[in-house]
């Protein structure tokens, strides 16, 4: 992310969770499993009813939030834009079809531009349903590429599955995926 931004300077905020860049004339605040105050889950303000007995205490909606393990939230001239990302550690096809569901619901309840599952390549079939032996074709497909970007609708925006692998001969192809992603993501008009 430093090496791709390049800012004038960084400091820790005081939850020691949140770095803030300033990039340019753009503040960039990257968050480590906590919500930034300029980022909000639209659980925030749900009401919240029993099915039957009435109302239900709204702070018991809110926790429903989720929580992304990285949030990098840029705001410029242009406005802001908002990168979540999840990261996964298994190889598993069938839990990277659970990660999506999770990514694609950040996406709609932060109301984010990007949202990414940065993963190992997958290649465990472990307990695979219909779905996921569906799936596994596109996931197979998509290594050449070191990932996918998923334009989702007209609004611009997009799903991310960035494949870095932990072996030592695999840095170098991780990192040009990871940049990418930074670009796609936090400097639009870049691609």
């Amino acid at each position: 992310l430093v090496e791709e931004l390049r800012p004038e300077k960084a400091d820790i905020l005081p939850s020691e969770r949140e770095i803030l860049l300033q990039v340019g004339g753009s503040e960039v605040i990257v968050s480590y499993n906590t919500l930034p105050e300029s980022v909000e889950s639209r659980l925030a303000r749900a009401c919240a009813k029993g099915i039957v007995n009435g109302p239900v205490k709204d702070e018991l909606a809110r926790r429903l939030s989720g929580l992304p393990d990285t949030i990098i939230a840029m705001r410029d001239e242009s406005g802001k834009r908002l990168l979540l990302v999840d990261y996964k550690y298994s190889r598993s096809y069938s839990y990277l079809v659970q990660a999506r569901f999770k990514a694609l619901a950040y996406l709609y309840e932060f109301d984010a531009n990007c949202v990414a599952i940065i993963t190992p390549t997958p290649g465990e079939a472990g307990d695979a349903d219909e779905e996921v032996e569906e799936q596994r074709g596109f996931y197979d497909a998509i290594r050449a590429y070191g990932g996918a970007e998923i334009r989702i609708n007209s609004d611009g925006k997009i799903f991310a599955i960035v494949y870095v692998d932990p072996r030592r001969e695999s840095v170098s192809s991780a990192l040009k995926a990871l940049r990418a992603l930074v670009r796609l993501a936090c400097q639009p008009g870049s691609r």
